[in-house]
């Protein structure tokens, strides 16, 4: 017993000599990394006059980014891996076209939109008048895509000249909303919620008190919607001369601009 007890011992200490070999190794490559890391000096960007400056956020705008262990995001993009949802600082981008405005290097302005994510009204009416306030310069602006969804299309709509491939199009959707309602899965699992609302308009619990939305909160939601798309439209509209049978979210009108353009969604 002896003897196996002295085996199992040498192939320990081999085993834990190796992962302790291991481990230093891993340390001391990622701290070289991060002293070259910190001692590196990058060249100076050099713009030449006339520059274009080239707007392409890729990811959802944002006010403040969602916090990320430092740790995580090393390994990250040590190993190439993305975040599921890339965020783009919304002040980052108004600060860069603020300052191409002003920068006399930069000529012109060009979008490209295609990495963009959904983003919230606000955050796209923000960024539209920084756009706007950029065209005071009469330095111009540019936007081209393959395709172009509607909140891509919103900021598009601000450039002077928009190019579209000749086999894209441009989505306009409208704003939806959707609620997942689990009454019935409460009923299974035999959870009785307790709830205390005052008023009509209480959407907030219908999630645990029932399996379908409620009559008054399709109002509500309607409501609001409704109001949000009128909004970007009016945004949209005021930049391009669209047609209301494009926007208007009707599948008659939409057929109707789809054949007087001869089912070319490009030029509809």
């Amino acid at each position: 017993m002896r003897f196996i007890g002295s085996i199992f011992k040498y192939i320990w200490r081999i085993i834990n000599g190796l992962r302790v070999v291991i481990l230093n190794i891993i340390f001391f490559a990622l701290l070289v990394g991060f002293i070259a890391v910190l001692v590196s000096e990058e060249d100076p960007v050099e713009v030449p006059d006339n520059s274009v400056l080239v707007l392409n956020p890729h990811g959802i705008l944002v006010e403040e980014q969602t916090y990320r262990d430092p740790v995580d995001q090393f390994f990250n993009r040590a190993f190439g891996a993305d975040d599921e949802i890339p965020e783009v600082l919304l002040s980052d981008v108004i600060d860069a076209i603020e300052k191409a405005k002003t920068d006399d290097r930069i000529g012109a302005l060009y979008l490209d939109l295609s990495a963009l994510y959904p983003s919230g009204v606000n955050k796209l009416q923000a960024v539209g008048e920084a756009l706007s306030d950029f065209k005071t310069s009469k330095k111009p602006i540019i936007a081209a895509g393959d395709y172009f969804e509607q909140y891509q299309y919103y900021l598009a709509s601000y450039a002077d000249k928009v190019y579209l491939n000749p086999l894209g199009s441009v989505a306009f959707d409208g704003f939806d909303y959707s609620q997942v309602y689990f009454k019935e899965l409460l009923d299974k699992l035999k959870v009785k919620p307790h709830v205390f609302k005052v008023g009509t308009y209480k959407a907030a619990v219908e999630p645990f008190i029932r399996n379908s939305m409620s009559d008054e909160a399709r109002e509500a939601n309607e409501y609001l919607y409704d109001a949000m798309w009128e909004n970007f439209k009016a945004d949209v509209t005021a930049q391009r001369q669209l047609s209301d049978t494009i926007t208007s979210g009707q599948l008659d009108d939409y057929m109707a601009a789809f054949e007087s353009a001869n089912g070319d969604m490009a030029q509809m």
